[in-house]
């Protein structure tokens, strides 16, 4: 049914809307002609029916009334048995006309805007979009409403199940915020909604330059999250030193973030928020919800739940406003049943699109065509829709959702067009429908193609950043689900659609632009090997990986331990039980590669051997292929003669620190401290000041590993300033933090791990502040984000601050260089029974503790640790009898001292006592 109301009831309608009326001349209605049931209602004798006649000029006159210059009348004369005039010509100019007059006068809105305050808008339209509908729930709303009257320095967590209503709930506090009577000045986000809002970096970089102003060039060069939170609290307490009324910093979505984004981690929140501003975050439930509760102490807690039927009567009839429909009451019973399954308004929102299209004629009951109970299912039928009598070819609608739903993270529009266009049942309907309508060959896919299909789903899809570029994706994570389950059922549909991703993203050049101004193909570099690994291709993707110009396209994008993450994932799938070669042509194909670099000094630069270390070092746990590989590298950097010997040798020593480094890791000290004096002198000679660092390091290291800590943390020092004349910060601040570590160690072993927990703390402070301003330019810089995270775990255990420990198990658990490594397994269980501990439950800290030693080999560092850990927490728990045989098994375990378990060994020793 229309609704007469809607559009005035939107400030800006007259910017969108337009209507056309024709109007007949010539023949009045109450002509004696017979009435043309093309032009006029009629009734059932074929008659004039004059009432309806009526209201339709009633209409028109209110239409009129409402849009002013907005109606376009256009008139046909109609003459007594004769054919109407041609009014089609000057109906298509005057309508051209009225339309390119609105679209021009938003492109010259547009175009005054600077890009970030385009951003701005976006989010700000968006909110505006969602606080317009009917949230319900005015219990949350008053509590959202005393928050904004509290003075600054508050905080707001909202959170609840997908769909429930969470983004409409922030919306409405930041519409309620900046509502004239309480006038706070408002700062936006919905993550997820736009390209700049899908990462932590360019999240924290749009904040940064709406406060600072759109000509800022503020946080563009940092890759620290860290330095751009404290950047964004100093900007909030100016802002709010200047506002009145105070700001309000809106932030929905926090869990839209990308897995391994180092944004999860939370360091940035400016909370405690500074004096007049208010911070509100939300969330889905879930391990970012804990830890948000730990980051935000004392912010208020909303959860947002299932929403009543009463308020969802109101909702659904809001959301077919907007579409100008309404519902008989037994259609709204209808559906209001079907979402009290749920009770998601995601449900009803989705149920309204199809209700837009029940019919409903005046004086007669109509029909209630039936609707699936849940959300996933509601979706489904909603793809099917698309694809139904009325809607878009069924061809079109699986190969746009099949591409989506495989790709790695979304496709452009181009990309979207082309791959469509390359595929051959789609091409071949194409070409058959434009045969049947007389219409040219077409060479390439024109948008139109697809743009009706978007429009159907503009509602449901957003534009992220991915690659240097925005690529299409699905706002809600629920319709990926749904777009799997009913385009990728199986495993031969998958494998489907990721061929056609492979083929085209083969065919797409490794670099783009100008021809003196290339830049990385970011895309081909991102999806075509995903594509490749998800497909379990080894032969392609060993193919690709064997190309020099793909490798230095990688190393060139700052893609470099991307690339070696693809060798090992490469080394996986080339089983050496069926393609016993196939390692080895790989491991070749890489020493290649290095050969290639040492011979072109440009390239040179871009390796890095460093890069190499940390990227196979921790994906290859036992060390067989990476050995190999280093060892192939060897032996072709040794055949080098000529004007490459001398750069052959150089690198062959950097390599060979590496394999020094395998050797300490397995536990053979004393011929990787031989390796290391051997190779010493010529990086010294050479002035090769971090690779002098790094063997130092190693030497170090292998004291610490003997227990020989006072020693070690000379040495690391010497390292730091080894580093220091190399002009490594990075390389400088892990010496030192080792430095402090090993004093650290030998203060728990004397039980001092107190006297000497502020100064290991300062230190991390301190090297952390380095790491964070290194992370995209120092492939160990991430890495060691990492390690400062579990040495705060270690302070915080050992002292007894729980604080500190959860603090530090959060940001673990979303720490990208974890994630990118999958590392989850190897850290967090351990850290998890120790928290345990710390909360007093010794039972299962004890129980989970001794599990992890029974899956750990009898090399692992430092071993004996848990072992004395796993001791205490039976103690504690009343079951000595464990811990005495548990402790008398760890004394027997390294008898040589060459993997850090003395001092441990020193502590059950002492403890030993206690569990007579």
């Amino acid at each position: 049914m229309f609704d007469a109301q809607a559009h005035s009831t939107r400030p800006d309608f007259r910017q969108h809307v337009l209507c056309f009326v024709r109007r007949r001349l010539g023949v009045p209605p109450e002509t004696s002609l017979p009435a043309d049931p093309s032009f006029n209602d009629v009734d059932a004798t074929g008659t004039l029916d004059t009432d309806a006649h009526d209201r339709l000029n009633a209409l028109v006159g209110r239409i009129q009334n409402a849009l002013g210059d907005n109606v376009l009348v256009y008139q046909e004369f109609v003459e007594p048995n004769r054919d109407s005039g041609d009014y089609e010509a000057a109906f298509t100019a005057n309508a051209e006309r009225l339309l390119g007059r609105l679209v021009q006068r938003e492109i010259s809105r547009l175009e005054q805007l600077h890009g970030e305050e385009q951003e701005w808008l976006r989010h700000e339209a968006f909110g505006q979009d969602r606080a317009g509908r009917a949230l319900g729930r005015e219990d949350l709303v008053d509590r959202v409403d005393k928050f904004l009257d509290r003075s600054g320095g508050r905080g707001m967590i909202v959170h609840g199940i997908g769909g429930i209503g969470k983004s409409t709930l922030v919306a409405k506090a930041a519409s309620m915020a900046s509502d004239v009577m309480r006038g706070l000045f408002v700062v936006q986000r919905y993550i997820g909604a736009t390209a700049a809002a899908s990462t932590g970096h360019s999240l924290l970089v749009s904040l940064l330059r709406q406060l600072a102003g759109p000509d800022s060039d503020i946080g563009l060069e940092s890759p620290d999250l860290a330095q751009l939170g404290r950047e964004l609290r100093r900007l909030l307490a100016d802002t709010a030193a200047t506002k009145p009324h105070g700001v309000l910093l809106a932030l929905d979505a926090l869990d839209q973030l990308p897995k391994g984004d180092p944004a999860r981690s939370l360091d940035w929140l400016p909370f405690p928020a500074p004096d007049g501003v208010a911070l509100l975050v939300s969330t889905v439930d879930g391990d970012l919800l804990d830890a948000l509760r730990r980051r935000m102490p004392g912010a208020e807690i909303v959860q947002v739940g299932e929403l009543p039927t009463t308020d969802a009567r109101d909702i659904l009839r809001s959301l077919l406003r907007e579409s100008d429909r309404r519902l008989q009451r037994h259609q709204e019973d209808h559906v209001l049943r079907l979402f009290g399954n749920e009770g998601s308004p995601l449900y009803l929102r989705i149920a309204a699109f199809f209700a837009q299209r029940w019919t409903a004629y005046d004086g007669r009951p109509a029909p209630t065509p039936r609707l699936p109970p849940g959300t996933l299912d509601l979706i489904s039928r909603f793809f099917a829709d698309l694809a139904g009598p009325g809607g878009h070819a069924p061809l079109l609608v699986s190969k746009v959702f099949g591409l989506l739903a495989a790709s790695k993270q979304g496709l452009t529009e181009t990309e979207l067009l082309a791959l469509l266009w390359e595929d051959h049942a789609y091409r071949t309907m194409v070409d058959a429908n434009n045969r049947a309508h007389g219409l040219p060959p077409l060479r390439s896919l024109p948008m139109i193609f697809w743009s009706r299909l978007r429009d159907d789903l503009a509602s449901f899809m957003v534009e992220r950043g991915a690659d240097g570029t925005s690529v299409l994706a699905f706002f809600h994570r629920i319709f990926d689900e749904a777009v799997a389950h009913t385009f990728l059922p199986t495993p031969e549909s998958r494998a489907a659609f990721r061929r056609a991703l492979i083929t085209h993203f083969r065919g797409e050049p490794l670099s783009i632009g100008e021809r003196d101004a290339q830049r990385p193909n970011l895309r081909k570099l991102s999806e075509l090997p995903h594509q490749l690994i998800a497909a379990k291709d080894a032969g392609g993707l060993l193919n690709l990986l064997s190309q020099e110009d793909y490798f230095f396209a990688k190393l060139a994008a700052r893609r470099g331990e991307e690339y070696y993450r693809e060798v090992y994932a490469c080394a996986v799938l080339l089983d050496p039980a069926v393609a016993p070669r196939g390692r080895a042509r790989l491991i070749n194909a890489l020493a290649r590669h290095v050969l290639a670099a040492i011979a072109n000094r440009a390239r040179s630069r871009l390796f890095s051997a460093e890069e190499l270390h940390v990227s196979l070092v921790y994906l290859d746990d036992n060390g067989t292929f990476y050995e190999a590989l280093l060892r192939a590298c060897m032996r072709k950097l040794a055949t080098q003669s000529g004007a490459r010997a001398s750069e052959a040798r150089k690198v062959s020593a950097i390599l060979g620190i590496r394999l020094a480094n395998l050797r300490r890791r397995t536990g053979e000290l004393d011929q990787a401290a031989a390796d290391l004096a051997r190779i010493l002198p010529l990086l010294r000679k050479r002035r090769l000041w971090v690779e002098v660092s790094r063997a130092e390091y190693d030497l170090a290291y292998i004291d610490v590993l003997r227990g020989e800590f006072a020693t070690a943390a000379r040495t690391f020092e010497v390292s730091a300033g080894s580093a220091r004349r190399g002009g490594s910060a990075v390389s400088e601040s892990i010496s030192l933090c080792l430095a402090a570590r090993a004093l650290w160690t030998e203060a728990i072993s004397r039980r001092a791990e107190r006297d000497e927990a502020p100064r290991f703390l300062q230190v991390l402070d301190r090297v952390e502040a380095v790491f964070q301003q290194h992370t995209t330019l120092d492939s160990n810089a991430l890495r060691w984000i990492t390690n400062v995270r579990l040495h705060r775990f270690d302070i915080g255990f050992r002292t007894d601050d729980l604080g500190m420990a959860e603090q530090a198990v959060d940001q673990l658990q979303e720490d990208p260089w974890v994630k990118a490594y999958g590392q989850l397994n190897a850290y967090v269980p351990a850290l998890l029974a120790r928290l345990d501990m710390l909360r007093s439950n010794y039972a299962d800290a004890a129980r989970a503790l001794h599990e992890l030693i029974e899956a750990r080999p009898r090399t692992y560092e430092s071993l004996v640790k848990d072992y004395f850990d796993a001791g205490m927490a039976y103690i504690h728990a009343g079951q000595k009898r464990a811990a005495r045989n548990l402790w008398r098994r760890a004394l027997d375990i390294d008898p040589e001292n060459r993997h850090g378990n003395e001092p441990w060994k020193q502590l059950v020793r002492s403890a030993m006592p206690l569990t007579r």
